[in-house]
């Protein structure tokens, strides 16, 4: 993938920096880590027959 210009954080810290820098994958892995747990719950739901919301 192609990337823009960078950008100054003025103010920023060196955790700040690294939390923008990983939040990319991050989300990547939440939406999977949601998909996942919610086939889980869904296979939980079907075998015995009761909501678990």
């Amino acid at each position: 993938m192609a990337r823009g210009p960078d950008i100054e954080l003025s103010g920023a810290t060196d955790a700040d920096q690294d939390f923008i820098a990983g939040a990319r994958q991050d989300i990547a892995d939440l939406l999977a880590e949601i998909a996942r747990l919610r086939t889980l719950l869904n296979a939980d739901e079907r075998a015995t027959g009761t909501p678990a919301r």
